[in-house]
């Protein structure tokens, strides 16, 4: 079977496909994850609003009124949702005959009703808001807008540190020196550019006709055709230059990486997502019956690994930089072709596997049977590695054998 690529990304995370690459294949998977990732909360939620409102210096019964009227916004946009996921599931029924055209144009149709519509409710949220600030509170308005249009629009970009809102990133994780003039002097202007980068993109995607990033969107790609999100991702690359150069900068101030470092993990969650074997490993320090002897194998355990998984995961993280770079599958959006060799993303994650086997080996080893009963029980397993739970669900379809 010869075909070209089509792919088709609907809202809520889910997503499906058909067969791809334009070569002799067997069997197409295509997956896509709903869980949480970088920058995923594109809707509006309880923190934007509490964010709003420290951003605008809302008084107590201002903040009361407007999460009050926020409680009204969450409930009408679970019955879009509601709605759209039960359209949604009838438009799958109508691929049961191997036509997938009719259920991409259902699909696209369905959720592009949706995004309008909560887009709409949001923005009369905001008018509501508006309408009962101070005049002080009104020239600092701007900075909500741009606010709100990073939580909208940051989760749908083609590069992982793309997704990363480095103003909030330092406001969660270093309080401590978030309020600094020269930290402030520097996400400030971070948060100009970023906003100027994100318009432009939006403008961008209209004039494409997919609607922001790939949300409903449908693209077709043969042999030798061009990209046709080529734009997008190039405004993608001048974000991700605009957050290296703010988190140098504020690294230059604090003289550490550290902000770096957690732009980067925050940025490739799942490559530094906790494995099953590590948190029962951290859970193995904390024993209460470990005679000295354990607790210096623990030790010396605990130190090797983090520096064999440390340098492995650097591998994974190359790997995913030149797979994004590579890319022109839509994100969030996983293409598993039967028999295809293994790419060094897959490599990479086999490494740090295989380092999780030896350390739960290794762990077995130094502890009795009754410690090892203590530890937590193993959960959730993807991709053949074990991790602690965490939320989020993901949608497959297969096309072929």
């Amino acid at each position: 079977m010869r075909t070209s690529l089509v792919l088709a990304v609907v809202g809520m995370g889910l997503a499906m496909g058909s067969p791809a690459i334009g070569q002799q294949v067997e069997s197409v998977m295509v997956t896509s994850s709903a869980g949480p990732g970088p920058g995923s909360a594109r809707a509006m939620s309880r923190d934007t609003v509490e964010r709003m409102g420290e951003l605008l210096g809302f008084d107590e019964l201002q903040l009361d009124v407007a999460l009050e009227m926020f409680k009204d916004v969450v409930d009408k946009r679970q019955s879009l949702g509601d709605a759209m996921r039960r359209d949604i599931e009838e438009a799958r029924e109508l691929a049961e005959g191997g036509d997938f055209s009719e259920m991409f144009s259902r699909i696209k149709e369905v959720t592009g009703k949706n995004q309008d519509a909560v887009e709409a409710l949001e923005q009369t949220y905001l008018q509501d808001v508006r309408a009962m600030l101070t005049p002080e509170q009104e020239a600092e308005w701007p900075k909500v807008e741009r606010l709100h249009r990073r939580r909208q629009h940051m989760g749908s970009l083609t590069f992982s540190q793309a997704n990363v809102d480095i103003d909030n990133l330092v406001r969660t994780e270093f309080e401590n020196v978030y309020a600094r003039p020269e930290i402030a002097e520097v996400l400030e202007r971070w948060t100009v550019q970023v906003d100027g980068l994100l318009v432009e993109r939006a403008r961008k995607a209209e004039d494409i006709g997919g609607g922001d990033g790939f949300q409903g969107g449908v693209f077709f790609l043969g042999d030798g055709e061009e990209d046709p999100y080529k734009p997008l991702r190039n405004i993608d690359e001048r974000l991700v230059s605009a957050s290296d150069q703010a988190v140098r900068a504020i690294g230059g101030v604090l003289e550490d990486d550290s902000v770096e470092r957690a732009w980067v993990r925050k940025a490739f969650a799942r490559v530094y997502r906790q494995t099953d074997g590590e948190r029962r490993l951290e859970a193995a320090n904390a024993l209460e019956d470990l005679t000295t002897e354990q607790q210096e194998q623990l030790a010396v355990l605990t130190a090797r690994h983090e520096r064999d998984v440390s340098a492995a995961r650097d591998r994974w993280v190359a790997a995913e930089k030149d797979r994004e770079a590579d890319n022109t599958f839509p994100p969030g959006m996983t293409v598993i072709i039967s028999g295809q060799e293994p790419t060094p993303s897959d490599e990479a994650r086999k490494a740090v596997k295989e380092l999780d086997e030896r350390l739960e080996g290794t762990l077995a080893s130094i502890l009795t049977e009754q410690q090892l009963a203590q530890l937590p029980e193993s959960r959730v397993e993807e991709d053949g590695m074990r991790f602690a739970p965490a939320g989020g669900s993901s949608r497959s379809i297969r096309i072929g054998g």
